[in-house]
């Protein structure tokens, strides 16, 4: 029998729980392949709901001299700061430039200051000139990422007990998607688990230092990257 114990939990043993919360139904007839599916919109949710995964990315955004748009690489969900050779791009909105009167579409080329978010299109204003690009060609970025694809060796990122929450959301859409009245009754008890479960996940990863609290932050600024 398998027990999620450690965070090196495999794909095989997350089958495992989730085939035992949906009724064991035979591998024959249900093959892992056909969880798959279900344990990855699980992890999608996961990654919207817990911001577990955070990267810094120096080498995909890669500037061109006057180009003023770039598209976003496939796994950014939010980016958490921009920065170009060490120094900080402030974000902003092309709402609030236009409400400002800033004409960032004809502004001169120079070192990008400030960005915003379009669909999948990074806006910089200024656009670069010769000598940014020149000097320092990529940008740099922190952000949350979506999930990455599930592989034998298991969801990259998660802890031993966000391994559980994995299991119990991918159970209850699988369920979802082959109603019954078990099914039902199931999705309820599993709902209750997840209502449990995911705001004490958000607090162990907002504070993952038992002895330290940071101090408390109002954010006004809203969200600076698209969701997935």
């Amino acid at each position: 029998m398998y027990h999620l114990e450690g965070t090196a939990i495999t794909s095989d043993q997350l089958f495992y729980q989730m085939r035992a919360r949906i009724g064991n139904p035979d591998k024959k007839q249900v093959p892992d392949r056909m969880l798959a599916d279900f344990m990855t919109d699980a992890l999608d949710w996961m990654a919207d709901q817990l911001k577990f995964q955070v990267k810094t990315d120096s080498t995909s955004l890669l500037l061109v001299a006057e180009q003023q748009e770039y598209l976003i690489p496939e796994d950014v969900a939010w980016f958490v700061w921009l920065e170009w050779d060490t120094n900080r791009i402030t974000p902003a909105t092309t709402q609030k430039w236009d409400r400002d009167g800033t004409d960032w579409r004809n502004a001169a080329p120079g070192q990008p200051l400030q960005y915003a978010i379009q669909g999948r299109n990074l806006v910089l204003y200024p656009l670069p000139d010769a000598a940014t690009v020149t000097t320092q060609p990529y940008l740099t970025f922190r952000y949350i990422a979506a999930a990455a694809p599930l592989t034998a060796a298991g969801p990259l990122g998660l802890g031993e007990l966000e391994n559980w929450i994995a299991v119990y959301k991918a159970a209850v859409l699988w369920l979802i998607a082959h109603p019954s009245d078990t099914a039902a009754a199931l999705i309820q008890g599993y709902q209750e688990e997840l209502v449990e479960r995911v705001p004490r996940a958000k607090r162990r990863l907002a504070n993952p230092i038992r002895d330290y609290r940071a101090r408390l932050h109002v954010d006004t600024t809203g969200r600076w990257g698209p969701a997935r």
